[in-house]
């Protein structure tokens, strides 16, 4: 089926007016290199490939160093809203393996949102949440 640009303008429009009528749980920014911790870390890896306003995102497994020298591992992340070769990405709100958690991020552009009228986003800051792999890929290639 084909459409005019002003019809598809207008089923744009529709999309994006029900879209932001949506009530809004949560918002989570994606976590960057260089992010913040509550116990003052610093996100030290960021293992994907992708950019946002030049910053790489972290993923879970991604290091986060400390002031002296100590190191802990993101073990929590977006769930199956977000993931990079098959592991969750950082959000403001991933826990480590220490205890700590994400406060903030250098980028505010890229986030992922939570509604009220959905079912919730599965593997959301679960730690140890392990991405469901598709029939094209096996667990021996992650």
């Amino acid at each position: 089926m084909k459409y005019t640009v002003e019809e598809g303008q207008h089923l744009a429009a529709q999309f994006m007016a029900k879209h932001a009528a949506r009530p809004i749980t949560a918002t989570y920014d994606l976590a960057t290199l260089g992010a913040r911790t509550r116990l003052g870390g610093e996100v030290a890896t960021a293992s994907s490939s992708v950019t946002v306003s030049g910053h790489r995102i972290a993923c879970v497994g991604d290091r986060v160093r400390y002031p002296d020298g100590t190191e802990s591992k993101i073990v929590s992340g977006a769930g199956a809203a977000l993931t990079h070769q098959g592991r969750p990405m950082a959000i403001v709100g991933s826990a480590t393996d220490n205890g700590d958690t994400i406060i903030s991020s250098l980028q505010s552009s890229a986030q992922i949102r939570e509604y009220a009228d959905g079912n919730g986003i599965p593997g959301l800051l679960q730690p140890g949440f392990e991405v469901p792999f598709t029939s094209s890929e096996s667990k021996t290639s992650r």
